[in-house]
């Protein structure tokens, strides 16, 4: 679906920050947006072809991080379409409905199944299933572009470019689905109030019911898109009733789960985002200080692109302001030791690149809200405000309400952020700078770069689990009934799939001669060296120079529990399984499920 193209007049009427006053200097943003001015079916085939070009090449990615949630329930499905939730999974360490396991609705699993059913469970036909919901979210990226600023070609090549994008649109969950929902849901939305359109309207409601039955947090969209209509048009009577219809559709969703299983599933996943809100690898809650600045760091590393875009424009003052403020948790770090609860140092010594990561996305993330509210204060309008609560409403989900902080919940402020960086270059002026389309290109080739390199880490380190359990089936196979994994992840996936069991630490007894394999990046500790002799150790190189999820470097693209980067640039060290063999039998107690 194409968004018309705004005649020439009313775009002039729309945007009050003019790209070009009569007798100034050409601005920066304007010369390099001559470049990317196209016509819009045009923009729609560059996208198409450019998001396929990176994101095909991943097609072979194995099965990583929660994904197995999201098989298991569409393998499910499969058999049992009206009871989508209703089997056990051994996901904490301990048998548990499935219901009270995952924290997502279905909608992505019943694409799976419907995929799967016609291609099979083998992960490229999976992955390549995955790039139409990413086509999705990258042209209702382009559509809400051309409703809110010149350059929307820009701006979805940014939001493209990010590694939150574009690591997630490797991966076989949920939230790229409900990102082009969310899109598509905001360009009918703010369509329909501008012209006051029923059909968008009612197209967008209709996408706003289905956004939350895909990931939870798409409820927002609900709040976001009364703001708009009352600051753009008022008269609630008028606009409201379309809201009703999603809301309705939210409420039976919430009814009929807590029929099927004893509880309604929205109102679980929202008390279970509160209640294992985000703490430091030791286990302990973090403060709200800690959180927002560990927010800061993720939002800097996952919308990094958006933030580089910007800096060859900074002025002196700029970059004194900046400064002077980064100093504050540049002093904090040096004096504590520490960042969130992780530490910072390593034999004794400071580790100098992980210090200076950590500010430097602190840097980017602070620039990107203050590019925010400095689009607010500009405009002062409907739009304005629509996308400054959608870029601050992301981030205090995701860094103080959500379970963790992670680059899975800062992805819907990626379109967004990449559109308030554009609206700015296109109100910036600048004569010193003669090549303005070298300052636009260098940072968004910088910030690509950046984003593939850390989604190479991430594809390498999924192979390497793959790799593993391909390797211990070989050598173990033949003791598979006395063999127990002990691991997370797709490592757990790939293992069951070879016929070795999870370990149950609520119901399995382990004899003396059984073997255990533990996954040690995998989220699971080693065994007591009291109770098991090491066998064997096996090493598979992952990231090499990037990590996404490392304990050891502090890098948690998934969750801030493995540490408070989104990724981390330096020597890695390899992923590890250790094999080892039990001296006596072994009776766990009973535990509580393990949470985040």
């Amino acid at each position: 679906m194409v968004p018309q193209q705004p005649s020439r007049k009313r775009a002039r009427e729309r945007r009050p920050h003019a790209i070009k006053q009569p007798g100034s200097i050409e601005t920066v943003p304007a010369a390099a947006i001559e470049l990317l001015e196209t016509s819009p079916r045009r923009d729609v085939i560059v996208l198409l072809l450019v998001t396929l070009a990176l994101l095909v090449p991943f097609a072979g990615k194995a099965v990583h991080i929660d994904d197995p949630l999201f098989l298991w329930a569409a393998e499910h499905i499969e058999t049992h379409p009206l009871d989508f939730y209703g089997f056990s999974v051994n996901w904490y360490y301990t048998s548990q409905p499935m219901w009270e396991t995952t924290k997502n609705p279905p909608l992505a699993c019943y694409y799976l199944a419907a995929v799967a059913r016609l291609t099979g469970w083998s992960e490229v036909p999976l992955h390549l299933a995955m790039l139409l919901p990413t086509l999705a979210a990258v042209l209702g990226a382009y559509a809400v572009a051309t409703r809110f600023c010149r350059a929307a070609l820009l701006a979805t090549f940014i939001f493209l470019a990010t590694p939150a994008m574009l690591v997630s649109a490797t991966t076989l969950m949920c939230d790229v689905m409900m990102l082009a929902f969310w899109c598509w849901a905001i360009f009918f939305w703010t369509r329909g109030i501008d012209q006051w359109r029923q059909r968008d309207l009612a197209v967008a409601a209709l996408l706003a019911a289905l956004a939350p039955l895909t990931k939870y947090f798409a409820v927002s969209l609900l709040p976001l898109m009364v703001v708009y209509a009352w600051a753009a048009r008022g008269k609630a009577r008028q606009w409201l009733p379309w809201l009703l219809p999603p809301l309705v559709m939210l409420i039976a969703y919430n009814a009929a789960t807590a029929s099927m299983y004893g509880r309604g599933l929205l109102l679980e996943a929202i008390n279970y985002a509160t209640e294992f809100s985000s703490s430091n690898q030791q286990g302990g809650h973090l403060n709200p200080i800690d959180k927002g600045l560990m927010g800061l760091v993720f939002t800097g590393g996952c919308l990094a692109t958006a933030g580089l875009v910007m800096l060859p424009l900074w002025t002196r003052r700029a970059w004194f302001v900046s400064l002077m403020l980064l100093a504050l948790p540049a002093v904090a770090m040096l004096n504590t030791g520490q960042l969130a609860g992780f530490s910072i140092r390593a034999d004794g010594q400071l580790r100098w690149g992980f210090v200076f990561q950590a500010l430097l996305l602190v840097l980017v993330g602070g620039q990107l809200f203050a590019v925010a509210i400095g689009d607010l204060a500009r405009s002062r309008s409907a739009a304005s405000l629509l996308l400054v609560l959608w870029m601050l409403g992301t981030f205090v989900f995701a860094a103080f309400i959500n379970w963790s902080v992670n680059a899975r919940s800062l992805l819907p402020a990626a379109p967004v952020a990449a559109l308030l960086v554009v609206r700015w270059l296109e109100s910036t002026r600048s004569s010193a700078i003669r090549g303005p389309r070298m300052w636009t290109a260098v940072p968004l080739a910088v910030g690509l770069a950046i984003a593939l390199a850390v989604a190479g880490a991430d594809l390498r380190m999924a192979n390497a689990t793959r790799q593993a359990t391909v390797q211990l089936a070989e050598q173990y196979g033949a003791e598979r009934d006395h063999l127990w994994s002990r691991g997370h992840w797709g490592f757990q996936y790939y293992m069951e799939r070879e016929g070795f069991r999870t370990l149950d630490f609520a119901r399995d007894h382990i004899k003396a001669g059984d073997l255990l394999v533990v996954g040690t990046n995998q989220d699971a500790d080693r065994f007591p060296e009291s109770t098991v002799t090491q066998e064997k150790t096996l090493n598979f190189p992952s990231g090499r120079w990037v990590a996404t999820m490392c304990k050891q470097k502090g890098a948690g693209f998934y969750s801030d529990q493995f540490g408070p980067l989104p990724f981390y640039f330096g020597l890695v060290p390899a992923e590890q399984f250790v094999v080892s063999r039990a001296r006596r039998s072994i009776n766990f107690n009973v535990l509580e499920p393990k949470k985040p």
